[in-house]
């Protein structure tokens, strides 16, 4: 009986509670639908930084944590830029061997000769002949296993702008010769391609109905031209940069330190009216080819008020420091993490705390959290 004469209670009698009421629903209702346009919404996300950063190697990581596997044409397009790779950062070595003073045993010339004479042609025939003459094999062999200049070259790589996983290349030399080898995940993390268009990429987030739109941009200066077509209802800024970059030049510019480079156009983007209000996510990549140059080219030569020594933490930290004192919003909020793009394991922790701060940020500016 109780129920029955609360029934005025519970239902609105009068018009303003009617009113109200009315209201109160439209509400709930507005706030449900924008709720399901949430739980649903495709993120616009921007990759952006210099050349040879690993923005590239980043959105292929974004794809594999999110079980976004290749096609058959990406896998075959993969197979060609591992030899490439191969191959261009043999016969870079070969020819950069005597104007960085690096002896060579006389009994090896013949091997330098024939990588520097055929690997041009071999790489341009590749994809249609899927063949690599035997002579070039070898010579490319006998240098890895025998000779050490080779291996002293890659010391200086940064002087000559020697492809990062150079190396990661000449070890596995045996399995990418072999014509029937068919390249991982990890081969094509490793791998370099200049991009020299703009690509878009949706996503689909593993776990979760939202998507991830992202647009990965050529870095080089002549690409950057472009970028700005594209900065209209972005959600989120990344910023990639090579920190083991400190101690290289612009291949475009000689002249210019690489870094200083990457500090300048962040800076530049920081500025920008149309991003002013987008938070940044700052990626300091290639952190494992960081700490090993930190023992044999000293940050300090190239930036002489920094006095921490090779400490790995002191060098991360003022660079760290320097990047979000440049940048121009204060009110925007600028984190930064370090990363190593072709690992997997370590960037599949970084990748998932970006997301899920993305879709927080989205409903928090929704005003539903």
């Amino acid at each position: 009986m109780g129920i029955c004469l609360s029934k005025n209670n519970v239902y609105p009698s009068t018009p303003e509670e009617k009113n109200t009421n009315n209201t109160i629903n439209k509400q709930i209702q507005e706030e449900a639908k924008l709720k399901e346009k949430n739980d649903n919404c495709t993120f616009k996300v921007l990759l952006l930084g210099p050349a040879d950063s690993g923005k590239s190697t980043f959105l292929k990581q974004l794809r594999i944590i999110n079980n976004m596997p290749l096609d058959e044409e990406d896998i075959g397009n993969a197979k060609f830029v591992c030899i490439s790779n191969l191959l261009s950062s043999m016969k870079l070595i070969c020819q950069n061997l005597e104007s960085l003073s690096i002896n060579i045993n006389p009994d090896n010339k013949q091997y330098i000769d024939i990588v520097i004479g055929k690997t041009d042609n071999v790489i341009s025939e590749y994809k249609d002949k899927k063949d690599i003459p035997h002579d070039l094999i070898e010579a490319c062999k006998k240098l890895w296993e025998n000779e050490n200049a080779i291996k002293e070259c890659i010391k200086l790589g940064n002087k000559i702008n020697l492809l990062d996983s150079a190396e990661y290349f000449f070890d596995k030399m045996n399995y990418f010769f072999n014509p029937s080898y068919i390249p991982t995940n990890e081969d094509i993390l490793h791998q370099r391609v200049p991009t020299q268009r703009i690509s878009e990429t949706t996503i689909p987030i593993v776990d979760s109905t939202n998507k991830l739109r992202v647009f990965d941009f050529g870095g080089s200066r002549s690409q950057r031209l472009k970028w700005a077509t594209f900065f209209d209802n972005v959600d989120l800024v990344i910023y990639i940069f090579a920190i083991s970059s400190y101690d290289q030049n612009l291949q475009e510019d000689p002249k210019v330190n690489r870094l200083k480079d990457a500090e300048q156009l962040f800076k530049q983007l920081s500025r920008n009216k149309i991003l002013w209000q987008k938070n940044i996510v700052i990626f300091f990549n290639k952190i494992d080819i960081f700490k090993k140059k930190l023992n044999t080219s000293p940050v300090s030569n190239y930036y002489p008020e920094y006095t921490g020594g090779n400490d790995y933490a002191e060098a991360a930290t003022f660079f760290a420091k320097k990047f979000v004192k440049l940048n121009a919003n204060k009110n925007r909020i600028v984190s930064t993490h370090l990363t190593w793009a072709t690992d997997t394991k370590h960037c599949s922790t970084i990748i998932k705390l970006t997301i899920q701060s993305l879709q927080q940020y989205a409903l928090s500016s929704a005003g539903l959290t």
